[in-house]
C-alpha cells in the first residue's frame, strides 16, 4: 500500500477504525511537540506487523504492539500495562480510555472506542470529536503508556 494512490482508503481506515492510532498519536504529541505522519505510521506499523490493516494494533512477542507503534511515532522505547478505572496518572505518564456503547444498560466492548486519557479515567481528546460511544458509553478499561 506504498502507492500514492492508496492514500484516500488509508485515510478512510484510519478514519473508521483508527481510534487506538489516533490516541497513540496524541501521546507522541504530547510528548515530543508534534503530531506524526499517521499515514507514514500506518504503513510501517503494518509492514511490521504491530497493526493489522484494519488498524487492530498486535501483540508482539508477547508484549502490547501499540509500544512499537510509539517507537515508531517519536523514536522512544515505551512500555505499557493496564491500570485501574479509578488510577489518576503522576508526570510523564499518558492514559488510552476504552469507552463502550451500553446495550440494555450492559457495556458491549465488541463497540468500542478508545482515546486519549485525562489522567484520570476521562476523555482528554476523541479523534472523532463528539463520538457517540464516549458521550453515551461508560469507560470499560484504561492502559497506561510511559517511556523507559
Amino acid at each position: 500500500m506504498n502507492d500514492p494512490l492508496y492514500l484516500q482508503k488509508i485515510c478512510s481506515i484510519i478514519g473508521k477504525e483508527g481510534c487506538y492510532l489516533c490516541a497513540l498519536a496524541a501521546i507522541a504529541r504530547l510528548e515530543s511537540g508534534t503530531w506524526p505522519d499517521l499515514v507514514h505510521i500506518y504503513r510501517k506499523a503494518v509492514e511490521l506487523g504491530y497493526m493489522r490493516p484494519d488498524c487492530y494494533i498486535n501483540g508482539v512477542r508477547g508484549t502490547h504492539g501499540g509500544i512499537y507503534i510509539l517507537y515508531l511515532m517519536t523514536g522512544l522505547h515505551w512500555n505499557t500495562g493496564e491500570i485501574p478505572l479509578d488510577y489518576v496518572c503522576t508526570l510523564n505518564q499518558y492514559d488510552t480510555v476504552k469507552y463502550a456503547k451500553l446495550i440494555n444498560g450492559v457495556p458491549d466492548k465488541e463497540k468500542a472506542h478508545f482515546v486519549l486519557g485525562d489522567g484520570k479515567g476521562g476523555c482528554a481528546l476523541d479523534s472523532l470529536e463528539s463520538s457517540q460511544t464516549v458521550a453515551t458509553g461508560v469507560p470499560v478499561s484504561r492502559r497506561l503508556w510511559w517511556v523507559l
